[in-house]
């Protein structure tokens, strides 16, 4: 499986999904993204500079396309996730039955 660039994100819903699940089912973003880094960085596209700072936010592509992007484009809006905001301290994510539906049919 290739994980792809250019504003794929559901590409990248599973894996995220997987860690999350694999993570116990709510983690810490941080959490997530160090996992994701660890399991997904073989799957990422080759030939993009994962690693580029992005303008926005100043993280590696991979992060922000795994992190907030995702969040906010694909996985709260499709119900696969809640996320409580913590402020400097980041925010937890938890699946919810339909992201664990979704993680089934898509694994």
């Amino acid at each position: 499986m290739i994980i792809r660039n250019g504003h794929r994100f559901e590409d990248f819903i599973t894996p995220v999904l997987d860690v999350l699940d694999s993570l116990g089912g709510e983690a810490w973003l941080s959490d997530i993204k160090e996992a994701f880094h660890k399991k997904y960085m073989a799957n990422l596209e080759p030939g993009v500079d994962w690693n580029e700072i992005t303008q926005n936010h100043g993280n590696p592509l991979w992060e922000d396309e795994c992190g907030s992007r995702l969040s906010t484009y694909q996985l709260l809006p499709k119900n696969f996730i809640t996320k409580e905001s913590h402020g400097s301290k980041g925010s937890i994510w938890k699946i919810t039955e339909q992201g664990r539906l979704w993680l089934r049919k898509n694994r």
